[in-house]
């Protein structure tokens, strides 16, 4: 009995030590990467299906022109753009302050409302919409960010695009959700040299959506006008399906009539 006790005894201490340890471990935070180029991937069964997301915020300052201020989204976001609430029922937008709150709340408790789709119907195949949703204007600018999503060729695509009201031109299209294929489709999020074909794109022209992504041509560059960007080499169908999701939100069905009003708004 004596031995036991002292077996007992002389592991006790190191028995203790390793469950400090290991407490240790899972409590601590190690450093966290710069949010606005953390990519966090999520397995599914396929391998080729993982949804990739980004940090939501980031992305929304990243396509405001805002990822260079060294602050907390959130501060960020409250002191450089103005939400309004888009009520695509209505065909209205406003900025109240208690509108946008009430949408929130919805929001936060899974009560927000949709309208079925047939996805066979729009262009961004979609599922469903949500009724309202927010947008955002870049304070002393003409510029608004647009939320946008869509199925994309293997998976569900989510983004946002910042786009010039008066004329019409993007500024900015980045996406924070998608699961493509990698290294072809998946270069949507990644792939800052076809992003930046999007930039000083004509895409709405008398109120409609004028975006097109064609196919690279490896023999011949293609020849762009001032609506048209190559797409992906080896990604023709989440090319399209890009394309398609943009000139969705864009249009009538989409932020289009809200734009107009806008765009009376500002002048």
């Amino acid at each position: 009995m004596k031995k036991t006790y002292l077996l007992v005894a002389l592991l006790l201490p190191s028995s203790l030590l390793l469950s400090g340890c290991f407490d240790k471990e899972s409590h601590s935070s190690p450093a966290a990467p710069d949010a606005s180029t953390a990519i966090k991937r999520v397995d599914g069964d396929n391998a080729e299906n993982h949804v990739v997301l980004k940090d939501k915020n980031r992305t929304l300052l990243e396509v405001a022109g805002l990822d260079q201020i060294h602050d907390s989204a959130s501060k960020i976001i409250a002191s450089n753009l103005e939400p309004m609430l888009v009520d695509f029922t209505q065909g209205s937008v406003t900025n109240s302050v208690s509108a946008i709150s009430q949408y929130q709340q919805a929001l936060q408790q899974h009560k927000a409302e949709t309208t079925p789709l047939n996805e066979a119907n729009n262009l961004a195949g979609l599922t469903s919409k949500p009724n309202q949703t927010l947008i955002y204007r870049v304070r002393n600018s003409d510029v608004v960010v647009l939320p946008i999503e869509g199925k994309g060729y293997l998976s569900y695509l989510k983004g946002y695009l910042a786009l010039h009201l008066v004329t019409g031109q993007l500024e900015k299209v980045r996406f924070y959700q998608q699961g493509e294929t990698p290294a072809l489709g998946g270069h949507i999020m990644t792939d800052m040299d076809w992003l930046k074909q999007f930039v000083g794109k004509v895409v709405v022209v008398n109120g409609q959506p004028s975006l097109q992504i064609i196919q690279p041509n490896k023999a011949q560059p293609n020849v762009l006008d001032q609506h048209t960007i190559d797409g992906i080499s080896g990604a023709t169908n989440t090319s399209q399906r890009v394309e398609h999701i943009i000139n969705y939100w864009l249009g009538d069905n989409g932020y289009g009539p809200i734009l107009k009003q806008l765009k009376v708004a500002q002048s």
